[in-house]
């Protein structure tokens, strides 16, 4: 079993090793809305719910939200449901991938294809990947 800071490591079934979050589901949520920068309003106006039903659970005074309101406000801060509740299984959805490395593929996808290239070149790393320019007919 391997740590990583306050978590631990377990193994379920089959599956890969899931994360335990030792955090209550307030301070889940708090963190959450810290590391994304993200307000309680931004939140509850993208979960379609109270903003006080988010402040609840912050304040510690609601242990164990409303099914609808769990989902809604995962799906808003892009973790799994069942992480967010319990602190169990992985915390992002798509396969782990952060916040932050969402948005950057979402404004990736919504380039046209010779300024995804473009981006490609200039991040990567290696230098090796360049931008073909036979195709460019803008200039």
């Amino acid at each position: 079993m391997s740590t990583i800071g306050d978590n631990r490591a377990a193994t379920m079934g089959d599956t890969a090793p899931a994360i335990i979050s030792p955090m209550s589901i307030q301070e889940r949520l708090a963190d959450l809305l810290a590391e994304t920068g993200k307000t309680q309003t931004e939140v509850a106006r993208h979960a379609k719910i109270g903003r006080g039903a988010i402040s609840a659970i912050v304040r510690g005074r609601t242990k164990h939200p409303q099914p609808e309101h769990l989902f809604a406000i995962a799906d808003a801060l892009g973790v799994e449901p069942r992480w967010l509740a319990t602190g169990r299984g992985p915390r992002n959805k798509d396969k782990g991938l952060s916040q932050d490395q969402r948005e950057w593929l979402e404004m990736y996808d919504q380039l046209p294809p010779d300024k995804r290239q473009a981006a490609r070149a200039l991040l990567d790393p290696t230098g090796e990947y360049h931008v073909d320019d036979s195709a460019d007919t803008n200039s």
